[in-house]
């Protein structure tokens, strides 16, 4: 039986910017980390192999992130969700907190370390 530290958490970084993804992939350098510019598209990839992390920003267009954590978390509940927003309100705390999300972090007010040891305590 393997531990879960020999484990290379496998990461999906769902955001319609790109220069967030591509900043957010330096950050977790080192992780098995896709990315997916859409709701569309992070449904696509969870179907072609599940994550064990998936960070979702809660605004983008076609699918927002409220409608593809819905449907992550009825089709993967065991995936862990961490909600990536620039939305500090309760009501979408709430709503995310009701649907399973793990974690929910502010764009604007998050720090490369707070979001390294996010991941490193999802893992651990």
């Amino acid at each position: 039986m393997g531990s879960k530290k020999s484990h290379k958490p496998s990461i999906l970084l769902v955001d319609d910017s790109e220069d967030f993804v591509h900043s957010t992939k330096i950050l977790l350098q080192g992780y098995n980390i896709r990315f997916a510019l859409s709701g569309k598209e992070a449904l696509s990839r969870i179907d072609e192999s599940q994550p064990d992390i998936i960070l979702v920003d809660l605004v983008m267009p076609k699918m927002n992130g409220l409608e593809l954590m819905k449907i992550v978390r009825e089709k993967h509940p065991g995936i862990t969700i961490v909600a990536l927003t620039a939305i500090d309100e309760e009501e979408t705390l709430y709503e995310c907190k009701r649907l399973g999300v793990t974690e929910y972090l502010i764009k604007g007010a998050l720090t490369s370390s707070e979001l390294r040891g996010t991941i490193e305590r999802l893992i651990a």
